[in-house]
């Protein structure tokens, strides 16, 4: 992980306590909802006494913090739209978390890999049509939009970024204005399209806004949003795939460099980068594109169907209007790859994930996934990547290997 380090500091904090044997109290300000458990986990490992506030607009920040008593501060990106020194007139250590603006003390996300992780994502999976939604020229959305064009850049593939704040006077305000953009935007760049999206309520107004013209998701337009929010990408109409800020590590090293700067620590100038955990593929994004009109309904087909283990290549072919030769053509030109291989790729696919993610039985999982039994599922898969499903599955949780 990257770690610019470390916290920037205007002076030199002293211990509040006299009472050394008393808990600290923290006061967390307008944390994010994916930080919030992490936060609380951290503080309770602490021995803190946390409270988590909402930010009083109108009052000075020394004010806010003597109400409290707090010994420290934990603010959230809500509580960033402060002039620039509100928070330098606390008289105790402050520490921002999330890095939506430039402040001087912050753990911030490095949102330049977060965009290229979509990127390649979007890459991965066929897309060769890239667009990055700006919501303005935030640090963290300038940010993404430099990694993801970059990747593209890198992979020989044009990508471009489009602003909605340029255009929402054309379009007309709030959420029905930004689906029409959007909308408009993936029409004329002719799908399929692979879209990423600054945040995750950006990702399910983007959804809305391909229901609406009748782009499907994810065959025609694929979206990937940030911050993995469960709330938001899980009950979505179409689950959305997002990258994960790594919030439980945004949290640790907040309550780290916090801690220390409570103890009376010097911290040297400079703000902390952590990196993300990763992409979490769901359905939004989880598809191979395909110019080919028929390589897309067989695409289709292949993902309402895999975990049928009575679903080859004659079936496949059977749900297009072309011959098994054409067929086969056509993904030799699209993809790359023979039918029968896109299915298998796409059963052990799901299966690896039901591997890393759930307590199956490799039966089980083999049956979900379209696997004739478990021998099958585990001839793949050494052929694959080396190691059974056991000793696979012991590796993602563990990262040592386990006999078979």
């Amino acid at each position: 992980m990257a770690a610019q380090r470390q916290i920037a500091t205007t002076r030199k904090h002293k211990p509040r306590k006299t009472d050394k044997t008393a808990p600290l109290r923290v006061l967390a300000i307008e944390m994010p909802v994916g930080m919030t458990d992490p936060i609380l986990e951290q503080a309770g490992k602490a021995g803190w006494i946390l409270s988590m506030s909402r930010y009083y607009h109108g009052t000075s920040a020394r004010q806010c913090i003597e109400w409290w008593g707090a010994d420290g501060v934990l603010v959230g990106p809500a509580a960033d739209d402060a002039p620039h020194d509100y928070w330098d007139d606390c008289p105790v250590p402050v520490v921002h978390v999330s890095g939506w603006v430039a402040a001087r003390n912050a753990i911030i996300p490095d949102c330049r890999a977060a965009g290229r992780m979509a990127a390649e994502h979007l890459i991965e999976h066929g897309f060769r049509r890239l667009v990055y939604l700006m919501m303005g020229a935030q640090e963290y959305v300038m940010g993404q939009r430099e990694g993801f064009l970059s990747a593209a850049a890198a992979a020989g593939i044009d990508a471009v970024s489009v602003d909605w704040y340029d255009k929402w006077r054309e379009f007309g305000e709030g959420p029905p204005g930004l689906r029409r953009f959007l909308a408009h935007t993936l029409a004329a760049m002719g799908p399929p399209v692979g879209l990423m999206v600054d945040e995750d309520w950006t990702a399910l107004e983007a959804v809305e806004a391909c229901r609406e013209e009748g782009l499907e998701v994810p065959d025609r337009v694929a979206i990937v949003g940030v911050g993995n929010s469960p709330t938001i990408c899980v009950n979505a109409r179409v689950p959305l795939s997002s990258v994960d800020l790594n919030y439980g590590e945004m949290a640790r090293q907040a309550i780290t460099i916090l801690a220390d700067r409570m103890a009376g620590k010097n911290i040297p100038p400079g703000r902390v980068a952590v990196a993300p955990r990763g992409l979490v593929a769901r359905r939004s994004s989880d598809i191979l594109a395909a110019d080919h009109p028929q390589v897309a309904k067989a695409i289709r087909f292949m993902w309402d169907r895999y975990a049928d283990a009575g679903v080859g290549t004659p079936q496949v072919v059977a749900a297009t209007s072309l011959s098994r030769t054409a067929l086969t053509r056509a993904f030799k030109q699209c993809l790359g790859r023979t039918i029968t291989k896109v299915l298998l790729d796409l059963r052990l696919r799901h299966a690896r994930e039901l591997l890393a993610t759930t307590p199956l039985k490799v039966l089980q999982v083999a049956s979900r996934c379209g696997f004739a039994d478990a021998n099958s599922l585990r001839g793949v898969l050494r052929r694959q990547s080396g190691a059974g499903p056991r000793a696979w599955r012991h590796q993602q949780q563990d990262g040592a290997a386990a006999p078979d």
